[in-house]
């Protein structure tokens, strides 16, 4: 009995482990938040206008303020230390030390959305008016930038 009991409990351990190492999060950031405009020539013809509020992310916005695909996502939570590349193949590590915040948002599936998630990285103190995203679809797919409307 207290065998099976030691077991279970290691058992219900082991699963609080893995949902907390994967808990997925809305974005805090009240910087990130609002409208951006594409900076380069895929991200004005593919997402144009991109606002992101709370856990939504919308783009394509027409002459009648509709946006042309609107999705929900949850942000992947990724411990500090673990790294990401870009379509240019660098290899950046996410470190708490590190001045650029970056987030891994996993969309909801929609008829419009292509990928199957994004990463966006901003720097609060040097550019935060400037955001770099990538595509993934599962790998990485694309690479483009925004400014801040």
């Amino acid at each position: 009995m207290r065998h099976t009991i030691i077991s279970t409990l290691l058992t219900l351990s082991a699963i609080m482990d893995v949902a907390n190492a994967r808990q997925e999060i809305g974005i805090s950031e009240s910087t990130l938040q609002g409208q951006w405009y594409g900076g380069d020539t895929a991200s004005e013809a593919i997402y144009g206008l991109m606002e992101i509020s709370g856990n939504r992310i919308s783009w394509g916005y027409g002459k009648k303020r509709k946006p042309a695909c609107s999705t929900t996502f949850v942000v992947e939570k990724e411990r500090a230390g673990s790294s990401f590349k870009d379509i240019r193949d660098h290899t950046t590590i996410i470190d708490a030390k590190n001045s650029a915040r970056s987030y891994l948002l996993v969309l909801a599936q929609a008829r419009c959305v292509k990928a199957q998630k994004l990463r966006l990285t901003f720097s609060q103190e040097s550019e935060p008016d400037y955001l770099e995203m990538i595509e993934y679809d599962p790998d990485v797919s694309g690479m483009m930038h925004f400014h801040r409307k």
